[in-house]
């Protein structure tokens, strides 16, 4: 009974707080900003039917009075890297019809007309994202792609975020999260406004962000990594110290070769897929290198009692004063 009351109450739940956005712990630096301050150096003055905008006191007005199709009002910015955030503050106008539209290009291919995607809200507080690919899709579900919202605000302005990370894209309203998509098809692509047949609008702000994420597992791995760099310092610098005090011998070589084999297994690891599993075989490799050279530190220490008896070329005595590096020992270690 305690299940199937769970169950109703999962089910009453709106979809948006069931949803997850694909997007989290990302960093962000803005390399766009336009607040309509000023006259835009960017975004166009135009005049031409079905389509107007201008710059005026804080704003960019536009308008597409008189035309049947959307129109697009692109800024004479470079296209933008799919992994992005765009972050805009649009309002809709006063129009003859709540069937007008406003919103937010992104990833348009905008030189070969290939396609890219819009966000676009009307002023039945609807949403919806789609294709503008030729063929034309709707990538929200609803009756021609329509979806409500109680966070669309009516005759304010509504602030519209939209990440993209390597072909995912989370989008939110007001700054509530409310819904992702997958599509990899553009690496890169054009920013900027779309409206609607015979609506009107206006912009308040529209700034553009580098957006980047690392992972935990991969961030875990490259220290490790970085540690084993170390280690391996650590170790050259020790057989420099053992063999000033003692001429090289076949411990010191087999311990040559033990550190060229860990060598090898690392750049055969990188080549491996599965972040988590380098981190526990570095772990792994590290601490074997770690009592390695604790036992090398041993010997240098050791020796170091007795310079007086090793200068020169060692004898068979000198050679016995070597403890933890006899060969006997190594083939144990080895083994």
């Amino acid at each position: 009974m305690k299940l199937y009351k769970v169950l109703i109450a999962v089910g009453l739940l709106p979809i948006s707080l069931l949803a997850q956005p694909m997007i989290s712990n990302e960093s962000t630096e803005k390399i766009y900003t336009e607040d309509f301050t000023d006259q835009s150096k960017e975004w166009p003055i135009l005049s031409e039917p079905g389509l107007k905008g201008a710059t005026l006191k804080s704003y960019y007005y536009m308008e597409s009075k008189g035309s049947e199709k959307s129109k697009a009002i692109v800024p004479n910015y470079p296209e933008t890297s799919c992994n992005f955030m765009i972050k805009a503050a649009l309002q809709l106008g006063e129009a003859s019809t709540e069937t007008q539209t406003v919103g937010i290009l992104f990833m348009a291919q905008m030189r070969d007309g290939s396609g890219g995607y819009v966000f676009e809200f009307n002023r039945k507080k609807q949403y919806r994202v789609r294709s503008i690919s030729a063929a034309g899709q709707y990538i929200t579900t609803g009756e021609s792609g329509w979806v409500k919202s109680k966070n669309l605000l009516s005759n304010q302005f509504n602030t519209i975020t939209i990440k993209g990370f390597k072909g995912k894209f989370d989008i939110y309203i007001n700054d509530v999260y409310h819904f992702s998509f997958e599509n990899n098809r553009f690496i890169k692509g054009d920013m900027g406004i779309l409206m609607g047949p015979g609506a009107t609008g206006k912009i308040d702000y529209f700034y553009i962000y580098k957006l980047s994420m690392s992972s935990p597992l991969e961030d875990a791995k490259v220290a490790m990594a970085a540690k084993m760099d170390s280690l391996r310092a650590e170790n050259d610098s020790l057989k420099i110290k053992l063999s000033a005090k003692a001429n090289p011998n076949a411990a010191i070589q087999i311990l040559e070769q033990q550190i060229e084999m860990l060598r090898a297994e690392n750049a055969a690891l990188k080549k491996k897929s599965g972040a988590a599993r380098e981190i526990k075989t570095l772990q792994t490799k590290n601490d074997s290198l770690q009592a390695k050279n604790t036992r090398l530190q041993k010997a240098v220490d050791e020796l170091g009692d007795d310079d007086k008896e090793v200068e020169g070329a060692p004898n068979d005595s000198a050679k016995s004063k070597l403890p933890g590096i006899n060969k006997g020992a190594l083939k144990k270690e080895e083994e």
